[in-house]
């Protein structure tokens, strides 16, 4: 598993990954033939476009982020998700303030939050049901969830996620996850980062 900070308090975590010759195994499938320079093959496999073999590689993630992100996220329906419960999660409450949008506007952030926390509090004080009382807090607050994907969907993710048009928050996230898989994957990557970067094709 490998690891890093995100935001003032959220993190990625690369839990698992496939290994990149699988790629190539899975291109050669329907021939049956050995792959002498496998890397080659997967740099080819780029360059032409056939992505289907990158299918064949998984990588399992741990992400801890505001449920702004979050929600941005689950909108790449090729994902597996598995999100944290408001219902039966004990842990602490977590908030993201964004500190670029001026000291003013951080401070109504800030009393938004803090209003909205009052509020949750009297009503689970008020017995009303956990996963009703929660849903007033704010889309500041951190949350966690598991993820998985395949290489082809994520290097599309990363297209459209690390583009300088993303919301800020979300081009963070994308960027940490950019950096581990590279590292992951460094074939495929090295050959990415010639047609894409900062999430334009070149």
């Amino acid at each position: 598993m490998t690891q890093t900070s995100v935001l003032d308090k959220g993190y990625v975590a690369l839990l698992e990954v496939g290994n990149e010759i699988v790629i190539a195994e899975a291109a050669t499938a329907s021939t049956g033939r050995d792959v002498p320079d496998w890397e080659r093959l997967v740099r080819t496999l780029l360059q032409k476009g056939h992505l289907t073999p990158f299918e064949f590689i998984g990588l399992r993630w741990e992400i801890y982020a505001p449920v702004f992100v979050r929600d941005q996220m689950f909108r790449h329906r090729t994902f597996s998700f598995v999100a944290q419960s408001q219902r039966y999660s004990k842990e602490d409450v977590e908030y993201y303030v964004p500190t670029r949008v001026g000291q003013y506007a951080e401070h109504l952030i800030q009393d938004h939050i803090h209003q909205c926390e009052l509020v949750a509090e009297e009503l689970l004080e008020a017995n009303v049901p956990r996963e009703i009382a929660t849903r007033v807090r704010p889309s500041f607050r951190y949350t966690r969830w598991a993820m998985r994907t395949d290489l082809r969907n994520l290097m599309h993710f990363l297209q459209l996620r690390l583009a300088g048009d993303t919301q800020w928050e979300t081009r963070q996230y994308a960027g940490a996850m950019y950096r581990m898989a590279s590292t992951a994957c460094p074939v495929t990557f090295g050959e990415w980062d010639k047609h894409y970067q900062g999430g334009k094709k070149q």
